[in-house]
């Protein structure tokens, strides 16, 4: 005996499937929130007991922030008509991104070094 198959066997579509219009309005009714609201933990995986910070995931160890910068610049010139121009807008973003990741990490190693200096006995 199969209960995954006998389950499946009780579905009144399972030799015919419904029509379009049948299908769409069982879709419109699954996904209709209740009063046209937004599900604000729609795509969680739970639903927290308390706040949760956000967490920035762009300066971890091993993580490609160059390859983030070039998707961000990119997302930002995909409103461009011409292509040639998004591409050369895009290389500025991508340098923009990479001089700043540059500057906010020499500042942070400078402050380390600080620390780390004070810490000396």
């Amino acid at each position: 005996m199969n209960v995954l198959q006998d389950i499946a066997n009780q579905n009144p579509w399972k030799d015919q499937p419904l029509d379009a219009r049948e299908a769409a309005d069982i879709g419109a009714a699954t996904w209709d929130l209740e009063g046209g609201e937004i599900d604000q933990h729609y795509g969680r995986r739970t639903i927290p007991s308390r706040p949760i910070d956000q967490v920035n995931r762009d300066e971890r160890l091993g993580e490609d922030t160059e390859l983030t910068d070039r998707v961000h610049a990119a997302a930002a010139q995909s409103e461009a008509i011409d292509e040639q121009v998004a591409e050369i807008f895009e290389a500025i973003e991508f340098k923009q991104r990479q001089d700043q990741r540059k500057e906010l990490k020499k500042a942070l190693d400078d402050v380390k070094k600080m620390i780390d200096d004070d810490l000396d006995f």
